[in-house]
């Protein structure tokens, strides 16, 4: 036998439709209907379905000659759907029919199936996408795969390999250079300059880069960075980040555990100034430039003390209110 050419293909793809077994339940159901309807002459039966007279005069007989006639015609078309003996549609691996316009899985690929063919020893599904087409075949006994469902990122966007994607809010691109099923869940490979990601979820990822977390001055906070709490002098230490947003942090002089956590708008990189602060500097600010001024340690000494009674007089009569 051989391949069914486009003529007889085509009602072969007409038989996947809904339109054509309607008809054949149709008329099945008129059947039925007919045979309750009890004492009717042809001529009101004729009249009653089709608006149409008729002569004759027999109540019964000719019902059951009609009901007959609309099985006779159900059975027939029912005979045409069918393909010939030795033949199946070809069908999914749960036992699904693979219908004109259904997805299948092709090369690895999602395509979209546009034609069928059949011959003595299998059948051949016609497939296409936009960037390829192609022909699967198969035997009689073989089955058809669906696509593997999508894999979707934290938005809910598909993930492919060569997607370029971000891994739990980190700010280091990552191209995905994998994706392995474990059942039904997915788990996604991919590498970077400065990092990589083995088994990640799908979730964990996003297409979208992550937005910078910045501080009071609108400076970018990053993991490692020292940075200050309100007008606290204590140094303390990015430790990372949560959902929100927060940043947890621990002190500098003791790094072991987390300290707290606190708004991003609340730190800052730079110190906050103190009269402590300046204090100190206007101590310092001379004996660390002795050569630069020109002057001996001596000089310096009396230099820095000066300046240390200034800040002294400037907090008394900040503390006055004056």
């Amino acid at each position: 036998m051989g391949v069914i050419e486009a003529s007889d293909r085509a009602w072969k793809g007409v038989q996947m439709t809904n339109e054509r077994h309607g008809t054949a339940e149709w008329l099945r159901g008129r059947s039925q209907r007919l045979r309750s309807l009890g004492e009717l002459s042809c001529k009101d039966f004729m009249a009653y379905e089709f608006g149409i007279s008729s002569p004759c005069k027999h109540p019964r007989s000719c019902l059951d000659c009609y009901a007959d006639m609309f099985e006779r015609i159900a059975d027939r078309i029912d005979a045409e759907r069918a393909l010939p003996e030795g033949m199946e549609w070809p069908r999914f691996e749960d036992g699904g029919l693979v219908r004109i316009g259904d997805e299948l899985e092709f090369e690895g690929k999602t395509m979209l199936v546009c034609d069928a063919t059949f011959c003595a020893d299998g059948w051949a599904l016609w497939c296409d996408r936009e960037d390829m087409s192609g022909r699967l075949c198969g035997s009689y006994t073989d089955r058809v795969k669906r696509p593997a469902p999508k894999v979707l990122d934290a938005d809910g966007a598909p993930i492919e390999v060569g997607d370029v994607v971000y891994y739990d809010g980190e700010p280091h691109p990552l191209t995905v250079v994998g994706i392995t099923r474990d059942g039904k869940d997915a788990l996604i490979d991919a590498n970077g300059e400065e990092s990589c990601v083995e088994g990640g979820r799908p979730q964990d990822f996003s297409h979208d880069a992550p937005k910078p977390v910045l501080d009071a001055d609108g400076v970018p906070i990053k993991v490692g960075d020292t940075v200050f709490c309100d007008d606290d002098p204590e140094q303390l230490i990015v430790d990372s980040f949560d959902d929100s947003g927060c940043v947890y942090l621990t002190l500098v002089k003791s790094p072991n555990g987390i300290f707290y956590t606190v708004e991003p708008s609340r730190l800052s990189h730079e110190r906050p100034d103190s009269w402590e602060r300046i204090e100190e500097d206007a101590k310092l600010a001379p004996r660390d430039y002795p050569e630069k001024c020109g002057m001996n340690p001596e000089k310096t000494e009396r230099i820095a003390s000066m300046m240390a009674d200034l800040v002294r007089r400037a907090k008394a009569l900040a503390k006055a209110g004056e």
